[in-house]
Formats: C-alpha cells, structure tokens, sequence
C-alpha cells in the first residue's frame, strides 16, 4: 500500500544520505513525499490517527532534505576551511518538534536522526574550529545535549519517569568529558533526572547522587537554587521511605530549603 511504500523511500532516503549520496537521496525523499501527499488526499476530512502519522512522516521527509543541506554545507566548508553556516536549520529543528503528547517512539525517531547528525557535525566542526574556538568544536554536542534533554521531559511529562532516567544516561555518555560550563543545557538535564527520580522511590538515591555530584558553580542562581530545592524534595522522600524525618534528616531537609531561599 502506499503507507509502506512510503516508508520504503524513507530508508533510502536515510541509506543515501548515511552512504553521501545526496542527489539521490533527493530524489528518493521527492519521491517520497509525493506518495505521502497521495496517501493524504484519499482520507478522510475528520482527523483520524492516520492523519497524524502521515504529518509525523512528513516531518521526517523534511528533515531528510534539511540533513542533506547541511552535509553539502559542511563538505563546502571542509574543501574552503571555513565555518558553514548552519544556525537556520539548527535553530528550525528546535522550533520544529512533535507535540509533548505524541507518542515517545514517534519521538524517538526524530530524536535518533538528528542526533546521528549532530554528532557529525560535531565531528565537522571539532576539525574546523580547532583549539582556538572550544565554543564552534562543541556545538553539535550542546545541540545534541538540547535535544535529548526536551525528549526526556516528554518522557517524564508523559509520567515514564523510567524513560527519562534511561534517555539521560544515554547522553551523559555522549557528553562525558565535556566541560559543563560549555553544555548550556546542563542544569536542564540535570533538573529532569532529579525529578524523574522523585517519581520513582528505588531511585530516589540516584537522584540525590547525581545532584551531590554536579558542578553548578557555572549554573545561573535560579537555576542552583532549583536544584537546592529539588534536594531537599528528594532529602524528605528518602526519610518517608525510610519511616520518617529523623532530627539529621530534618536538618539536611531544612538546610536544602533554607539554601534555596536564600540564593
């Protein structure tokens, strides 16, 4: 049917363009489209599930022809040594995601995708910039970083407070070895691990973990004083767990909140 004939020439497209064959990933992507639209025209006018399916796979068939763009960017920019220019679409992609109810696979997909191209455009960049410019060499990691860390918000926001903790220890792979001060979004991932945890009393202690650890001196003040505020949410969810507020655990608990206030 023309549902999976569809999706056939979205793997080609994705073959093509992980192969660097962009001409005819363009063409398989134009193909593409032009089957989804026929799909479109022959439902319904009432909005089915159909219809969300078919916008999902359309942003998809975007996305593909904006990946191949910035591949030839980046290959012009490798030939001339110079910096490519790929804020447009960068910044298009953040605008530009599903809907915080749409299911988690459908925001997997995308997520997959961009981060595989993120990651080459770090590995671009990494070359161009050099030591000179740490900023331009990380760019493609705080992309990564900004996207994977709105996914686990969906995931935690969709009360899967499972899936944001494991989609956040796949990033901190990612960006191991990255100094925080240049991941923007650090506190954002840091904030959704920490109140996934809270969701979850067996991960209560991982939670109050990861918040003990960071560094958050580079962390703007409302941002630490969040974070003082989560730690005492957790400080106080360990102690119910644990049969109640002892006079350590009560002073640690206030001691949290105190520090958030007065930040």
């Amino acid at each position: 049917d023309m549902r999976s004939q569809a999706a056939l020439k979205m793997l080609q497209t994705y073959a093509a363009i992980h192969d660097g064959k962009l001409a005819e990933a363009e063409g398989r992507c134009n193909e593409g489209i032009q089957i989804a639209l026929a799909q479109w025209c022959s439902l319904p006018p009432v909005s089915l599930s159909s219809h969300t399916h078919l916008l999902q796979m359309f942003q998809q068939f975007q996305e593909l022809q904006e990946s191949a763009q910035m591949l030839l960017e980046l290959n012009t920019a490798q030939r001339n040594n110079q910096v490519p220019d790929l804020n447009s679409i960068l910044v298009t992609w953040r605008e530009r995601l599903p809907n915080v109810w749409e299911e988690l696979p459908a925001w997997n997909d995308l997520v997959s995708w961009r981060n595989h191209m993120f990651s080459h455009i770090n590995n671009v960049l990494g070359r161009l910039a050099g030591s000179e410019n740490p900023a331009l060499a990380t760019k493609g990691y705080r992309e990564l970083l900004w996207t994977v860390v709105r996914f686990a918000h969906v995931a935690r926001r969709q009360n899967l407070p499972q899936a944001c903790v494991s989609i956040i220890a796949k990033v901190q792979t990612v960006t191991a070895g990255v100094a925080g001060e240049q991941l923007h979004d650090a506190f954002s991932k840091l904030r959704e691990q920490a109140r996934s945890c809270l969701q979850m009393p067996q991960y209560l202690k991982q939670g109050l973990q990861a918040l003990l650890q960071a560094d958050v001196q580079f962390m703007a003040t409302p941002q630490r004083a969040e974070l003082f505020a989560t730690k005492g949410e957790l400080l106080l969810a360990l102690a119910d767990a644990s049969g109640g507020l002892s006079a350590g655990d009560e002073e640690a608990v206030s001691q949290a909140f105190a520090t958030a206030v007065s930040l």
